[in-house]
């Protein structure tokens, strides 16, 4: 589908914040197309080319891909902002790179933010997109264990949203939750108004525990009791929070800033980005040239208007509570931090 905001020249450098999922596989795309043959690509992410966010949804040892549907690595502080400049004859402003949080700027004729659950700092996206946390915590088998439930499927609760994935090749175990996760509410200065003084509300990732909260920790393990007894009372190896950029609908925010020149947005992967890997990048390249297909061009479009109270997808497919605030819920089991 043709954009009035597509790339209608050979932008002479691009630079992509963010390698997640989005990030990654657009710059592999983009490599591959001729038509940017000659254009200087700038991959942006603070854990260098063989780290990896820990906190990021698309990193992780194991993933579940749905049979059904029912329709990056960016971490806090290294990128400031996004650099701003007056168009020339017209009201739009145009993006000309961004601030780097410890001084210095990298610039760009094109910028793709795929900053995952990490958006929200450097644009407005109340009612499009934002971080909830979903539980995840791991059991370590033996290797009788591990290889006793090799070929064994996917268990799901579609009420709780809890679900099991069989071990890795080391006997890992993993259970987690898809479901409406903890929202972390923050208020931050307005990340498009610089100096104005006026701050937003929005929910961002939190990175600074590493347990958690209870209410999570007996989601996994009953979880545990309902689908595998045998290793119910195990203890976990490890735990962490998964940080999903969620939409209202569930669907991808794959477009052009419309109030921006030179900005392209590739987020909101609602927690099932990582499924579409092998297309995905080709699939954000088509939309930046102007010829996704309508369908997915109108599903991943721009919200033109944001959805009041959101602060949850319903897309069908999550399960468990509405409405949890990870600050409440890391104050009763006793754990809150002071920098959460």
């Amino acid at each position: 589908m043709a954009s009035p905001h597509s790339a209608s020249t050979d932008p002479p450098s691009i630079l992509i914040v963010g390698a997640g999922a989005f990030g990654l596989s657009t710059a592999l795309s983009l490599l591959s197309r001729p038509r940017f043959a000659s254009s200087t690509l700038t991959l942006l992410d603070p854990y260098g080319p063989t780290g990896t966010n820990p906190h990021a949804s698309s990193v992780d040892s194991s993933r579940i891909v749905r049979s059904d549907y029912a329709h990056p690595a960016w971490e806090k502080g290294v990128v400031r902002r996004l650099r701003v400049e007056d168009s020339a004859g017209g009201d739009k402003k145009r993006v000309r790179g961004v601030e780097l949080e410890g001084g210095g700027w990298v610039e760009a004729d094109l910028v793709v933010l795929a900053t995952g659950a990490w958006t929200g700092r450097l644009l407005d996206m109340r009612g499009r997109a934002e971080a909830s946390g979903q539980v995840l915590a791991y059991v370590q088998l033996s290797e009788e264990e591990r290889v006793a439930l090799r070929g064994r499927p996917v268990f799901m609760n579609m009420s709780t949203g809890m679900f099991l994935i069989p071990p890795t090749r080391d006997g890992v175990l993993k259970v987690a939750r898809h479901g409406y996760g903890y929202r972390n509410p923050v208020r931050i200065p307005h990340p498009e108004k610089a100096g104005a003084g006026e701050e937003i509300e929005v929910s961002l990732p939190a990175e600074d525990f590493e347990t958690l909260p209870a209410e999570g920790e007996k989601a996994c393990r009953d979880a545990l009791r309902e689908m595998l007894p045998w290793v119910s009372e195990r203890a976990f190896c490890h735990t962490r929070l998964c940080w999903y950029t969620d939409t209202p609908t569930g669907d991808f925010i794959v477009d052009w800033h419309p109030a921006y020149e030179g900005l392209f947005l590739a987020t909101g992967g609602s927690g099932h980005g990582f499924k579409f890997l092998p297309v995905l990048g080709e699939k954000i390249v088509d939309a930046i040239e102007g010829r996704l297909e309508e369908e997915l061009g109108e599903l991943w479009a721009w919200p033109r208007r944001g959805v009041e109270g959101f602060t949850g997808t319903e897309d069908g497919t999550r399960g468990g509570r509405k409405g949890m605030l990870l600050r409440g819920e890391m104050q009763m089991s006793g754990e809150v931090k002071s920098r959460l």
